[in-house]
């Protein structure tokens, strides 16, 4: 069996501009929002003058913020996808800016206005775009995910549970300050069982980001949610436990599941995905990288941003596998 590996090739200096702008952007506007709303603040949801000043000032808060993540991700993303080389073959890249624009600025109004209803249909058509402009050894892309999938289990895994958590969370918690001890364990439960669920669902999103189309061939994740889920949780915690400090491992960890779990093909599996990984020396690498963004207050973040993406995306590979190996394609219902 023959292994292909990725490489990738950018440069720091050519994202700080964007980068910079979305980040006045997002320390601006959070900046702006908290003067406002300090000035606007009411102790209850009166309808009057004020309440509504409120409200519009949190609307353009949202507006902002997804306005600079849109302005991120254009640049930051046809970096990393001009970038990207399989076997010296370098991917092809056609991103129109006006069509981009357009896409952002019907996204983000749909998105504020429906109360973030229309995001996963936003996220769909930013995937499309990103997907056809790109193409490597001259077959292109395409997404094929389903915004209703993405929706539903959005809808299921955290919206739900989080608006019934967050809505008896105050009640257990005077209960526990009245002497019911046992409460405060309740609290914890109820907070694990809602992370639980978030990462059951950023497990099912990951996944569906993949569900991608190259030339005739399919590329599939043969991650199941429940147990991807339940991997994720235990990164997640820790994560938390080690007050971060476990992070730059967790992130290895999960790209190396996901790479795993990858096969590409027609009626059959024609090739794997897989991660080689060197533990604690690429842990040292990406916990230094990390730790210079924190000190410079995220400045640092293109360069670090694209040394990491050259460990990961140069350390993973495509697996040809002999014709005698193949298994059916999994089917994909996302």
């Amino acid at each position: 069996m023959m292994r292909h590996y990725f490489s990738f090739e950018a440069k720091g200096g050519a994202l700080f501009l964007p980068f910079l702008a979305a980040w006045a952007l997002t320390v601006g506007g959070t900046a702006a929002y908290l003067c406002m709303a300090a000035r606007f603040a009411v102790p209850e949801p009166l309808l009057d003058w004020a309440f509504a000043a409120h409200v519009l000032c949190r609307l353009l808060l949202a507006v902002l913020l997804q306005a600079a993540q849109c302005l991120a991700l254009y640049f930051f993303v046809r970096a990393t996808a001009g970038g990207v080389s399989l076997s010296g073959e370098r991917a092809d890249i056609d991103y129109p800016p006006r069509r981009y624009a357009t896409l952002c600025v019907k996204g983000i109004l749909l998105s504020t206005v429906t109360l973030g209803v229309y995001a996963p249909w936003f996220i769909r058509d930013l995937m499309r775009y990103f997907a056809e402009g790109t193409s490597l050894r001259l077959q292109p892309m395409e997404f094929r995910g389903s915004a209703s999938f993405l929706f539903s289990y959005a809808v299921l895994l955290g919206v739900a549970p989080a608006f019934v958590i967050c809505s008896v969370m105050p009640a257990v918690l005077l209960r526990a300050r009245l002497g019911a001890e046992g409460m405060y364990v309740l609290a914890g439960v109820l907070w694990l069982v809602l992370l639980a669920l978030l990462c059951v669902y950023r497990a099912v999103a990951l996944k569906w980001y993949m569900h991608l189309a190259w030339g005739h061939r399919r590329i599939v994740s043969q991650v199941c949610g429940w147990r991807g889920g339940r991997f994720l949780l235990g990164q997640a915690l820790l994560t938390v436990v080690t007050l971060g400090l476990y992070y730059p491992m967790a992130l290895l960890r999960v790209w190396r599941y996901y790479a795993d779990r990858l096969v590409l093909g027609r009626e059959e599996i024609e090739g794997r995905f897989g991660f080689t990984v060197q533990p604690w020396r690429n842990y040292r690498f990406v916990l230094g990288q990390l730790l210079l963004s924190v000190v410079t207050l995220g400045l640092y973040y293109p360069w670090a941003y694209v040394r990491v993406a050259s460990l990961l995306i140069g350390r993973t590979y495509v697996e040809e596998q002999p014709q005698r190996e193949r298994e059916p394609m999994p089917a994909c219902d996302c």
